[in-house]
């Protein structure tokens, strides 16, 4: 599956993503776990804070996961994931990097003299409430979700520090505004450009009678519908969002047997000079291929596939891979990595002349901003102290799981 950094690689507020190295002491208080200090002041984290963390944390988790609370057991925590941590530690320290940065924040409303809006506390206090009046009152609510209205409230003022914070030192006032240096280095650094071709061995792109293809788009709706036109003019008409992919059929017998000997027959005519662009946009199976034809460009990895990963780690510019089988063969990618074109997120700039890759970097600014923040918060969470002996009693196996996940899976099961 194709995964592009633009579309998926967003960085939360108040989440700062980043591996601390240091080891960790107590701060010598009994309810407090976080602790930084600075200007003669102690900025803190309490427990109760904490405790609320890591239950939204796993709620989050089961949530955006799409995972059942049947695998709320020891066994499933225990799992070791690629870092060769296990998941429940890998949350866990993702809570406690959340505990420090709620430090940090409220040291830097003080430092730049920042307050909350009125209205926005009024509102984060009157839906803390409401909140507790649809479940039924205060204690139904903390029985459903493990913690209180009141737990709730302090966790949104926290996210309202973090968007003061944020939009304050990149404001024209700030400390961390933008110029067009920083823009250009992030792109050469983090984004690639790669042309490809993907065979599906099962399946065909579906065409209409007149041998066009048909696309996905999503009606007002939300609806799939399948057309032939995916200009700008039609889909705006119809008020269409694209889905950024092909309708699919299943191959005959006789498709299969061809198919199994194209990806040679593409790298034979590649060996005697044939147009890369040119193959992919003809016999690719996948979507972006004749949507980006100059080549795809991404923020990671352009395959979530290890196989694949591997053959473009030393991939040189101008360099094809042979062909690569993926998914018991289901799927056979060959690829290509082309010269990433210059500043291609000005593209998504309104007065921009080439428009080509405007829908991946609609929002890079923001991803440029969030990576930034995220190292600048780095630096100060270093200082942050915390409590081992309170932390270390938290685990994500003997957190509650809130009933919106059990209710989740009755739903759909």
């Amino acid at each position: 599956m194709i995964k592009t950094g633009s579309f998926s690689k967003i960085i939360s507020l108040l989440l700062c993503v980043f591996t601390l190295a240091f080891s960790l002491s107590s701060c010598g208080k009994k309810d407090i776990i976080a602790t930084y200090t600075a200007d003669g002041k102690d900025y803190t984290v309490t427990e109760k804070e904490f405790d609320f963390f890591m239950k939204y944390r796993k709620y989050e988790y089961f949530y955006s996961s799409y995972i059942s609370a049947k695998y709320d057991t020891a066994d499933f925590w225990s799992t070791k994931i690629d870092d060769g941590n296990t998941i429940d530690k890998t949350l866990t320290d993702s809570v406690i990097r959340t505990a420090k940065t709620v430090a940090v924040e409220k040291y830097l409303m003080d430092k730049y003299g920042l307050t909350l809006d009125e209205a926005d506390v009024k509102k984060a206090k009157e839906d803390s409430k409401t909140a507790e009046k649809n479940y039924g009152g205060a204690g139904a609510f903390k029985k459903y979700w493990g913690y209180t209205g009141d737990d709730y409230y302090e966790y949104q003022l926290s996210v309202l520090r973090s968007k003061k914070v944020y939009d304050y030192l990149f404001s024209d006032a700030g400390s961390l505004v933008l110029d067009d240096g920083q823009l250009e280095e992030y792109y050469k650094e983090h984004y690639k450009q790669y042309q490809f071709i993907l065979i599906n061995t099962k399946k065909k792109i579906a065409t209409d009678d007149e041998g066009n293809k048909q696309y996905l788009v999503y009606d007002e709706s939300g609806n799939s519908v399948y057309v032939t036109d995916i200009s700008k003019e039609f889909l705006e008409e119809k008020k269409y969002t694209l889905g950024y992919n092909y309708k699919y059929e299943d191959l005959t017998d006789e498709e299969k047997e061809k198919k199994s000997t194209l990806a040679e027959e593409l790298i034979a005519q590649l060996k005697n000079g044939a147009d890369f662009k040119e193959l992919a946009v003809a016999n690719s199976d996948n979507f972006y291929s004749s949507y980006y034809p100059n080549g795809l460009i991404v923020d990671g990895d352009l395959v979530n596939d290890d196989k694949v990963i591997e053959a473009l780690k030393d991939l040189e510019i101008g360099s094809y891979t042979d062909a690569i089988s993926v998914s018991s063969g289901d799927y056979i990618y060959i690829i290509k990595r082309v010269e990433l074109k210059e500043k291609a997120y000005k593209d998504a700039e309104e007065n921009a002349e080439d428009k080509e890759y405007a829908e991946l970097f609609k929002d890079y600014i923001d991803t440029v901003k969030s990576s930034k923040y995220s190292n600048y918060l780095e630096e100060l969470c270093a200082s942050v102290v915390t409590n081992d002996a309170i932390i270390n009693k938290y685990n994500m196996t003997k957190t509650y799981l809130s009933q919106a996940i059990r209710e989740r899976d009755n739903y759909y099961n």
